[in-house]
């Protein structure tokens, strides 16, 4: 199966009206928070997927190989002009995905256990403040490596339970921050 498409979003009614300022209670203005550009344009995202797969009785695999390439991205950015902490929301970067996921599954009349894997490569770039303009490097903005297991079993009365695994390598936020990674599983 191959497949492309392509979607826009629009900047949401906070994203392209924003305008936050603090005041006193007296209604006087002490601090200007967030503002928005008058030009932000929709958020383009382009993807295509080649994918191969096989169901045979109860037991079925599937692998993709994908490239999904987002431009405009919106997001609230430092203007260092100001003398104290102030955001403008605008179009601030963009971002290119390749990658591959596996996933393996198996259903019985009542059971399911599911287990996939993704490997992504990130590159971009992103706004990182303006006045002056700072571009960070955004391919670390995405997790390498993910991985997920499920196993769920059909019980008394209609219920069903499960046990969850999710597993996702260390990555950064545009703020800088970065995660050590995530594993959790949960009941």
């Amino acid at each position: 199966r191959t497949s492309a498409g392509r979607a826009y979003r629009i900047p949401t009614t906070l994203e392209d009206n924003a305008k936050l300022v603090v005041r006193t209670l007296s209604g006087i203005p002490v601090q200007d928070l967030y503002d928005h550009a008058s030009d932000i344009e929709s958020e383009r995202i382009d993807n295509v997927e080649l994918a191969f797969g096989l169901e045979k009785s109860g037991y079925s695999y599937e692998v993709k190989v994908f490239r999904e390439a987002i431009t405009s991205e919106i997001d609230a950015v430092k203007d260092s002009s100001w003398p104290s902490t102030h955001w403008i929301m605008m179009n601030a970067g963009e971002t290119t995905n390749r990658g591959v996921e596996l996933q393996l599954k198996a259903r019985t009349e009542d059971s399911l256990a599911s287990i996939a894997y993704s490997y992504v490569k990130s590159n971009g770039v992103h706004l990182d403040q303006i006045n002056p303009d700072i571009w960070i490097d955004s391919g670390e903005s995405v997790p390498t490596q993910t991985m997920s297991a499920m196993f769920s079993k059909r019980l008394a009365n209609r219920l069903w339970g499960s046990i969850n695994y999710y597993n996702a390598t260390p990555m950064s936020y545009y703020s800088g921050d970065r995660t050590d990674g995530i594993a959790v599983a949960d009941i």
